[in-house]
């Protein structure tokens, strides 16, 4: 059987691996900054949480490829009775996004003697779930919002722009502090390194994201009409990233408009294609012949 631990805490995280599963094998897939109100101030104290829920004589396979992180959990998990493995990913996935999870897979298959994954299979799904821009008829968008956290997000904004200036859109939620806090730190990150010009916040909390950063920031209520929004981060003529959080109505709009653009662009684009097309062929039915 196969269970995910959605424990946002360290009680019941090991609640959950102790008392509820006692699981052989975890997947442990990276240690991210989310959940900081719950599970720790730093990735060291999220760490510590992930490595103490662990049961006596239970194998880990960690995704998390910071070298300290791993040593730091491997002396608690040993402490406790456990083992942990690290992920090895090969050169050719290096920096790819999804790749110590995909990976991952292949080492509790060999855990458990069965056959890996095809090599042509693991490079279909690296394929398939990198980042690619959303084309609008007046800008780039993409949808960073279901990463949640400011390290997987970063992998996202490198792999789609390096260095080139974006707009971002960070939704905030009232439940949700420590992941407010941590965005907020990445976006005066950003700021600094002169990546970003300004922040656009919306939902709950932007007074409080607006404090805790010294970047100009546009502030969107929760009543904003997320058509209009879309809009205006269009306008300042930079791709848009959207980060933070997705699960609610006014991201949901926001997907739908972004959607609903991408859909009139690929009409537009095919129309414009099939027309250059019957252009091109009547242009040859009727030219005149060449007569000597």
């Amino acid at each position: 059987a196969i269970f995910e631990n959605q424990g946002i805490t360290e009680y019941t995280t090991r609640l959950f691996n102790r008392r509820l599963t006692r699981p052989n094998i975890i997947v442990l897939t990276n240690v991210r900054q989310d959940h900081t109100d719950t599970l720790g101030k730093t990735r060291t104290d999220i760490a510590r949480s992930f490595a103490r829920s662990v049961p006596a004589g239970t194998h880990v396979v960690s995704g998390e490829q910071h070298p300290v992180l791993h040593e730091y959990m491997r002396d608690e998990i040993d402490r406790r009775g456990g083992s942990i493995e690290q992920v090895e990913i090969p050169d050719e996935h290096e920096g790819l996004i999804g790749a110590e999870t995909i990976h991952a897979v292949d080492a509790v298959l060999d855990i458990v003697d069965e056959p890996p994954l095809p090599a042509d299979e693991i490079d279909a799904y690296l394929d398939a779930i990198q980042p690619t821009w959303t084309q609008l008829e007046d800008g780039r968008v993409f949808d960073a919002a279901e990463v949640n956290d400011i390290e997987s997000t970063e992998m996202v904004r490198r792999t789609l722009v390096d260095d080139e200036h974006i707009t971002p859109f960070v939704y905030l939620r009232r439940d949700r502090r420590g992941r407010t806090a941590s965005f907020a730190r990445y976006i005066e990150l950003l700021f600094e390194r002169d990546l970003i010009e300004e922040v656009h916040a919306g939902g709950a909390s932007t007074r409080a994201f607006v404090e805790n950063t010294d970047v100009p920031t546009e502030r969107h209520g929760p009543e904003a009409d997320a058509d209009t929004v879309l809009t205006e981060l269009l306008a300042e003529g930079r791709p848009v990233v959207f980060m933070g959080n997705t699960v609610e109505e006014f991201m949901r709009e926001m997907q739908a408009s972004i959607e609903r653009r991408a859909k009139a662009r690929r009409r537009t684009v095919a129309t414009g294609e099939a027309t250059g097309g019957s252009e091109a062929t009547s242009a040859e039915v009727t030219e005149p012949a060449d007569h000597k």
